[in-house]
C-alpha cells in the first residue's frame, strides 16, 4: 500500500517538474520579443534624441493646421 503511493507522489512530482519546466521555458522565450521591442524602442528615442532633434524642432499640432482646411469625407456605415 506504501508502495503505490510513493510510486503516485513520484509519478506526481515528476509531472509537474515537467510542466514548471515547459512554462519557465516558454515565458522566457515569451519575453524576448518584449527585450527586442523595448530594445528597438530605446534605441529610436536615443537616436532621435541625439541626431534628429539637433537639426529639426519638435512637431507639434499648431505645425499640421492649414488656412485653408479642405475637403473632408465623412464615412457612414449603412
Amino acid at each position: 500500500m506504501i508502495q503505490s503511493g510513493l510510486v503516485a507522489a513520484t509519478v506526481l512530482h515528476l509531472f509537474t517538474r515537467e510542466w514548471l519546466a515547459i512554462a519557465a521555458f516558454g515565458i522566457a522565450v515569451s519575453s524576448l520579443d518584449d527585450l527586442v521591442i523595448d530594445t528597438l524602442f530605446f534605441g529610436r528615442w536615443s537616436w532621435r534624441r541625439h541626431f534628429i532633434y539637433r537639426r529639426y524642432d519638435r512637431a507639434c499640432a499648431e505645425d499640421l493646421v492649414r488656412a485653408d482646411p479642405g475637403w473632408m469625407a465623412i464615412f457612414v456605415p449603412a
